[in-house]
């Protein structure tokens, strides 16, 4: 099994307890909208968790951001090593259509402490959650997260999934 089907896997399974554990409609729509593939480990140094995260639209509307976080985690850790918004996401230049994909990179700031931990990098898996969206108009759907540049109009749940 290659590396990426493993962390694809881990993503999923991630999405699918994710979404069982909290029973959200909210969550369980914008999972449904918004297909996050597990992105892979770009690099790793004192500082920094870099990755690549891509994001399809499956929904039948343009989003014009997303909301999502991603999550480091490493063996017989209880809690991720790092987290952080993917901030390529945030503004989308031309929307996201329906079908249409974008890729963004997270960075997720450590202290050497966490690098230390770190033995084996290919050890190393992430977590993504789809937490809001906002249509070509900027109108989220969740309420919160949303990011200052988004109005504070909200999108009704129905006009994603019915």
């Amino acid at each position: 099994m290659t590396r990426n089907t493993l962390t694809s896997l881990t993503a999923t399974l991630a999405l699918s307890l994710s979404s069982a554990a909290q029973a959200d409609p909210i969550l369980d729509c914008l999972s449904q909208a918004v297909e996050v593939s597990e992105g892979s480990l770009y690099s790793i140094d004192e500082r920094l968790i870099r990755a690549d995260v891509t994001a399809t639209n499956r929904s039948g509307i343009a989003f014009s951001g997303l909301h999502v976080e991603v999550a480091a985690h490493y063996p017989g850790r209880p809690t991720p090593l790092a987290s952080r918004a993917v901030t390529d996401f945030i503004t989308l230049g031309g929307a996201l259509l329906p079908g249409e994909d974008a890729t963004g990179r997270v960075a997720m700031h450590i202290d050497p402490r966490i690098r230390g931990i770190v033995e084996d990098e290919d050890q190393i898996t992430f977590s993504v959650t789809v937490q809001n969206v906002a249509d070509a108009g900027g109108a989220n759907i969740a309420g919160q997260p949303k990011m200052a540049s988004w109005p504070d109009d909200e999108l009704p749940l129905r006009s994603i999934c019915p």
